[in-house]
């Protein structure tokens, strides 16, 4: 449709390629019938991240030696050699690069004391609304407010490992910083006794700070090559005149302070008006 608008001088670009293509790793996507747009996103994802993936190996098997002994693959020469050199090579792919967080999950047995942990990556967090308010009034919760209670300390029912006692309390803290954070309303209430899609409102930002979920060891975002970064301005600057939207800092164009500050900035409407 229309809306571009300002005689900006852009292309429009159909994306039948992009839905034919996730269609064919998920076939409920093929048709027109309406479907959740945070899944369509994962599975375009995780699509391009498995062909990415695929294609470096590819690469590294083609520039073997002849004997089979390997001269330098591409995939290996920013990891050092080997498995391990493999999967950090990896790790400096697009999609690992710019949506590759990982959280750090500690439990601790009520029983006990006893203490173990576990590392878990995320592309994406998916955000519970708060029950809905008693006659419907209530002010809409900030984006910050929401990803707070995600991260929040909870009683957990997992088995310990020491005594095997059934309970636990989980904190979680974000040990790695991605780039880029998709986050994800949980809209549908499967509470009731049939399901229901929820309209409310979410108060958005255009910053989110995530110290308090940080710890000292948490990294920061993989930075971009200057070159990158200058790149990403400019196209956050031309998509703000496009639509009206307000240009925001990348997560990538904090360099040291960011890393301090571990903080996240989004982009957001403008106060002034303008689209969603």
């Amino acid at each position: 449709g229309g809306g571009g608008g300002g005689g900006g001088g852009g292309r429009v670009v159909t994306p039948t390629g992009l839905r034919a293509a996730v269609g064919a790793r998920a076939p409920h996507f093929r048709d027109h019938s309406q479907q959740d747009a945070a899944e369509f996103f994962a599975v375009a994802v995780d699509a391009l991240s498995d062909e990415m993936r695929d294609a470096a190996r590819a690469s590294a098997a083609r520039s073997a030696a002849p004997d089979g002994a390997p001269l330098r693959p591409a995939l290996t020469a920013a990891g050092g050699s080997g498995r391990a050199g493999a999967e950090e090579g990896e790790s400096t792919l697009p999609v690992p690069q710019n949506f590759g967080g990982e959280v750090l999950k500690t439990m601790r047995c009520f029983k006990c004391g006893h203490e173990w942990r576990r590392c878990e990556p995320f592309s994406s967090l998916s955000l519970q609304l708060p029950a809905p308010a008693p006659g419907g009034r209530r002010a809409p919760p900030s984006l910050q407010s929401l990803l707070e209670e995600h991260l929040a300390p909870v009683s957990l029912e997992v088995t310990c490992e020491r005594c095997g006692h059934a309970y636990a309390a989980l904190t979680q803290h974000v040990s790695k910083l991605p780039r880029l954070l998709p986050l994800h309303l949980m809209r549908f209430d499967y509470s009731r006794e049939r399901l229901l899609k929820r309209s409310d409102a979410a108060a958005v930002s255009t910053a989110l700070d995530l110290s308090f979920a940080a710890h000292s060891e948490t990294a920061p975002p993989p930075l971009a090559s200057p070159k990158a970064v200058s790149r990403s301005h400019a196209a956050a600057a031309a998509a703000a005149a496009a639509d009206g939207h307000r240009a925001t800092t990348p997560a990538t164009g904090g360099g040291a302070e960011h890393g301090r500050k571990r903080s996240l900035a989004i982009t957001g409407p403008s106060p002034h008006g303008g689209g969603g």
